[in-house]
């Protein structure tokens, strides 16, 4: 939406805003879903096909290739880094 909105009034600016954000409320949920559904395969590939004695081995980098990114980002969904604790000065 780059054009510039015009409102036929303020309660109609209220709905558009309401349902925009009901949009991507839905969205972000949808999102957090395929992520948890994309690390328990990443998981379950690894478990079953990434042992040294795996008949078919799946590596990190078949699986980053699989996805379209780099295997540090394989990584990543498996070992997330830790959340920092805020430093506090006093």
């Amino acid at each position: 939406m780059s054009e510039k909105i015009v409102l036929s009034d303020g309660q109609h600016g209220l709905d558009l805003v309401a349902s925009i954000t009901k949009q991507m409320r839905d969205h972000q949920e949808a999102i957090a879903q395929l992520s948890k559904d994309r690390k328990q395969i990443v998981i379950a590939l690894r478990a079953q096909y990434g042992t040294s004695d795996s008949i078919e081995r799946i590596t990190f980098k078949q699986i980053a290739e699989a996805m379209g990114t780099t295997d540090q980002s394989v990584y990543k969904i498996l070992f997330p880094p830790a959340k920092k604790k805020p430093v506090t000065t006093e």
